[in-house]
């Protein structure tokens, strides 16, 4: 059958109408293919932006480390690492203020356990260097950032004292308040508290080692911070008799529930003295120290 001239009106339009649409469909893909391309270029940007982050970021941490800063901070690094091992809910973002003078420390409204860290060198001479600094930057960050669920209370004891006392007096000058109505009242732990001798001072932990054994007896932990073997390992280069006091120092130490050393070697030169000296105490001290 002939077609007519309507008939090929009709195709052209229904032609017509196919193309409008087509081109319809050419424009969406065109418009995507615009906003593809806008988004792989903002991709691109932001990786280039990471990138170059990193990289600055890597620059200023290795100039960090080679700092002279970094290495003189390093005990204090590591001591916090000790602390969190003992303490597993240890918390930096909760801060507590420091308690001085609380006549009432002992019957607390809440049931905090206390840390009582043992500072009888720094309370009596802050001399600002070698294990006093070490000493008194642990003890600020501990105040800042108690363990969870603990109070820190900052302690001490005098080779002729019975027992320890808290350290207000100090504190107070520490934090600038120089209050002279703040007393030092003998501690009065109870379960649940923690001891921690993080200074060193012969004379007293060898006058107090009785005092240990209580705190065991109140099944209180009583942990000590081993700094270095140095006296016994080199007695030549250190004054008379510091050897032996050390050892005798060790000897009351390693009765105690744990020790933290400040390095895998003084750990292992520890270990060596226990096996000569106490061989019985090696088996059930818990000796800690850091792989870093």
């Amino acid at each position: 059958m002939e077609q007519t001239p309507k008939d090929y009106s009709r195709q052209i339009e229904q032609i017509n109408a196919a193309l409008t649409k087509e081109r319809a469909s050419v424009d969406t893909l065109r418009n995507e293919l615009g906003a593809a391309k806008t988004k792989i270029d903002e991709l691109n940007h932001s990786v280039y932006k990471w990138w170059t982050t990193a990289n600055q970021l890597e620059h200023t941490l290795a100039a960090v480390y080679k700092s002279g800063s970094w290495r003189v901070t390093w005990p204090l690094r590591k001591l916090m690492y000790y602390v969190k091992r003992l303490f597993p809910h240890f918390s930096g973002l909760k801060e507590r203020p420091a308690h001085v003078g609380n006549t009432s420390r002992d019957f607390p409204s809440t049931l905090h356990k206390r840390l009582f860290v043992d500072i009888s060198e720094l309370s009596r001479h802050d001399a600002g260097t070698g294990v006093q600094r070490v000493v008194r930057s642990m003890l600020g960050e501990l105040l800042k950032n108690p363990p969870t669920g603990y109070q820190v209370e900052p302690v001490y004891a005098t080779a002729g004292s019975k027992g320890y006392y808290y350290a207000g007096k100090y504190i107070s000058r520490l934090l600038g308040h120089h209050d002279t109505t703040v007393s030092d009242e003998p501690l009065c732990p109870r379960r649940g508290d923690v001891f921690l001798g993080l200074d060193l001072q012969h004379h007293v932990a060898i006058a107090q080692a009785d005092y240990f054994k209580r705190l065991k007896c109140l099944n209180i932990p009583v942990y000590f911070v081993v700094y270095d073997m140095l006296p016994i390992t080199f007695p030549q280069y250190f004054a008379k008799g510091l050897a032996d006091l050390h050892a005798q120092w060790l000897g009351v130490i390693s009765q105690s529930d744990g020790l933290i050393c400040i390095s895998e070697t003084v750990a292992f030169e520890v270990m060596e003295w226990l096996d000569k000296h106490y061989p019985a105490r090696k088996a059930t001290l818990k000796i800690t120290y850091n792989h870093i």
